[in-house]
């Protein structure tokens, strides 16, 4: 999913939250055609920055002389006095046209593109979406501009895309090809106004396969031509759960914190009741707070119990982790986390997480990592990637509370106690090894 701004419900209904004034997604559009032979290569480009900024940009392919043109495409391509193909706009102001080289050449330059586009606005976008059958999807949409804002004549854009990527042609990177639209809107709003509108999709051919079927929805400066700002962009992917605080535990929402995970949508509160709960989690990419319901991370666990890798937050997400005991992972790398995003990992016990050759943690995103414990993990309790530090990290080899071999009463030290509690237990619990374990370690502190 390439933004978190936006949420919708599974089988029934969506729910997004409001866009804050700095947090601007940006739309790519690119321009291209099954017949052009530089377009992969801008499409394979642009898709890499797509990738990296999951959070703040989303993007759609518009097919121009092809059997994939569409009305609001050859509309697009006027308003955008397309010269030729690939061409990419962003933001409805900068533009590339034709291709840079490979596809890391094209993003690099995409990206500095981006780089330069600023990330404040002042237009929301809000998004509800209800299922009415397999075929028909309806989008409620609140456009608004926030109090402190500026008056914006604006034109709505409301589109249905298709994500597979390897449709409609199987040697070019896809991402959400335009469909079919809504009819534009225009109308100008004062700050802290809003416009409500609505339209229902009717859903056919590939489009039928909803699980690559996304929305996309943005307010660009109401012009006759390009260069226009687009304020604000959103992505709406079909049939995702929507934001929700429930609880975990005996008495909570739910039993185990995975169906808490599986049911709610990015954006979601899921504070867990102090216990063991014995499960490997995956966010399925989605931006979800987990929370411990105890300030004591070690009272609330999660054990993996071998059953694969402890956290799993790929997806781009973001979110949080914070106050558990996580252990028990298992995974030829990374097994007690991986993410290619930016959650917050804070607060955490992260040990004995068991990986075949390397890290407890591998990031292809950049989560921050604040006040944890590392410890016992095998072979080690490295970080792999980029991740910021938030500080307050340890990282032992041994978690410490392990027993002394010779501590039998696990008093924290090896003495003359541990001799008597092998005498009152000798020739059951205990042997004559135990004696000779105690008086090769007799004085040590644990």
């Amino acid at each position: 999913m390439r933004s978190a701004t936006l949420w919708a419900v599974t089988g029934i209904m969506a729910v997004s939250s409001t866009v804050a004034a700095a947090e601007k997604v940006h739309l790519f559009k690119e321009f291209t055609a099954t017949w052009c032979g530089y377009c992969p290569a801008v499409a394979e480009g642009l898709h890499i920055v797509l990738e990296n900024n999951p959070e703040t940009t989303t993007g759609l392919m518009i097919h121009g002389g092809d059997a994939y043109t569409t009305t609001l495409g050859n509309q697009l391509i006027n308003f955008y006095s397309l010269s030729g193909y690939p061409t990419v706009w962003l933001d409805g102001t900068w533009s590339q046209v034709g291709s840079y080289g490979s596809g890391s050449a094209n993003a690099n330059n995409l990206q500095n593109m981006l780089n330069g586009a600023g990330s404040s606005t002042d237009v929301t976008i809000e998004v509800i979406g209800e299922e009415l059958s397999s075929n028909q999807y309806t989008l409620d949409i609140t456009v608004g501009v926030e109090a402190g804002g500026q008056s914006r004549n604006i034109k709505l854009y409301i589109t249905q895309v298709y994500d597979q990527h390897n449709w409609p042609e199987s040697n070019e990177t896809q991402f959400n090809t335009l469909r079919q639209s809504a009819a534009t809107q225009t109308f100008t709003l004062s700050p802290g106004q809003s416009h409500d509108t609505s339209h229902t999709f009717t859903l056919s051919g590939e489009s039928l396969n909803t699980q690559y079927v996304n929305y996309v929805i943005w307010a660009q400066l109401n012009n006759s031509s390009a260069p226009a700002m687009v304020y604000q962009a959103v992505e709406h992917k079909h049939g995702e759960a929507p934001p929700a605080n429930v609880t975990v535990g005996p008495a909570g929402d739910y039993s185990t914190i995975q169906a808490a995970l599986d049911d709610v949508g990015s954006g979601s509160m899921v504070t867990v009741a102090p216990g063991t709960y014995t499960e490997a989690l995956d966010f399925n990419g989605r931006s979800i707070d987990l929370i411990a319901g105890s300030s004591d991370p070690t009272e609330t666990v999660i054990d993996a119990n071998g059953q694969g890798r402890a956290l799993t937050l790929m997806g781009g997400a973001s979110g949080s982790v914070t106050g558990f005991t996580i252990t028990g992972g298992s995974a030829p790398s990374a097994a007690a986390m991986i993410t290619n995003g930016s959650p917050t990992l804070s607060n955490c016990i992260i040990r004995d997480n068991m990986a075949d050759y390397n890290y407890a943690i591998v990031s292809a995103g950049n989560p921050t990592i604040a006040n944890n414990v590392f410890c016992g993990n095998s072979p080690n309790n490295q970080i792999g990637g980029v991740w910021t530090d938030g500080g307050g990290n340890s990282f032992d080899s041994s978690c410490g509370d392990e027993p002394c071999d010779g501590d039998l009463n696990s008093d924290g030290m090896v003495n003359v106690d541990d001799i008597l509690a092998v005498l009152a237990g000798f020739g059951g619990e205990y042997n004559v090894d135990d004696i000779l374990t105690i008086l090769a370690n007799f004085g040590n502190d644990c």
